[in-house]
């Protein structure tokens, strides 16, 4: 089932398989995604993705102020017997180090390039590969979801971190509705926020430029960006990853980064 509508409390998106019981929840895995602009939760049951709601964030609202509204009032938010629970995370602020970190370590990086933190922010830090991720996230968000949620362990990554680096030596252009997030391998790992795609480098040779995120092949933004830098293309999943029946509608690339969680 396959439902589009545009509210508050109502998703953008919604699938949700027929006979879905919350009965069941303990043996279900709760994945979310927190982005700057939407926030989206999926259900996999074993290995199989078989639900998934996006919502945008509504304007008389703050991010925070939503954020709880939602984990109250949402019957599958608010039920705290899931098998697991992961939240992916997007930071506008980061940095790689080649090796590999604990939180002191990540603090004093931190505070090293960028000083004390932001008031109101939390420094963390995520593994891909050999390399560490610092970043920055907000604490009033982290609190209320690690109280919510008090007798679960909540498993906390940047989206970043969930991107197939191989030895193809892939760029990706990670979209989230304000700016561009460039995670890349070539020379060495990098990843970072550009608040517009145009500053990247035109001339750079990515033959395995993957875009993902909230961008869409209708979108103008998308017609500019593949005119000028022609090696660009919509990321696709890896066969392994199993979805319900009900994914084939939806395009994938947008939701690549909770569906590779």
């Amino acid at each position: 089932m396959l439902i589009e509508d545009i509210g508050y409390i109502e998703p953008v998106l919604l699938i949700k398989p027929e006979k879905f019981s919350i009965e069941n929840i303990e043996q279900y895995e709760l994945h979310i995604e927190i982005g700057t602009t939407f926030f989206r939760f999926a259900i996999k049951d074993q290995d199989i993705f078989i639900s998934l709601e996006d919502f945008q964030y509504p304007l008389d609202q703050t991010k925070t102020e939503f954020i709880k509204a939602i984990f109250n009032e949402h019957p599958y938010l608010s039920a705290r017997f899931w098998n697991n629970i992961k939240v992916i995370l997007h930071s506008t602020k980061k940095t790689v180090v080649p090796a590999k970190l604990d939180i002191e370590q990540a603090n004093q990086v931190w505070e090293a390039l960028y000083g004390k933190p932001e008031a109101n922010t939390s420094i963390l830090y995520t593994s891909i590969g050999k390399n560490s991720v610092v970043f920055q996230t907000n604490t009033e968000q982290l609190d209320f979801l690690f109280g919510f949620y008090s007798d679960k362990k909540i498993i906390i990554t940047l989206a970043e971190s969930l991107l197939p680096i191989t030895e193809n030596q892939e760029t990706y252009l990670l979209f989230d509705g304000k700016g561009c997030h460039i995670t890349y391998s070539k020379p060495q790992l990098n990843c970072y926020y550009a608040s517009d795609w145009r500053k990247l480098d035109k001339n750079r040779n990515d033959q395995n430029l993957l875009l993902i995120g909230e961008i869409t092949e209708y979108a103008t933004e998308f017609k500019q960006l593949t005119n000028e830098i022609i090696h660009a293309k919509k990321a696709s999943l890896k066969p392994s990853i199993r979805l319900s029946s009900d994914f084939s509608q939806i395009a994938h690339f947008r939701y690549f980064i909770i569906l590779n969680s």
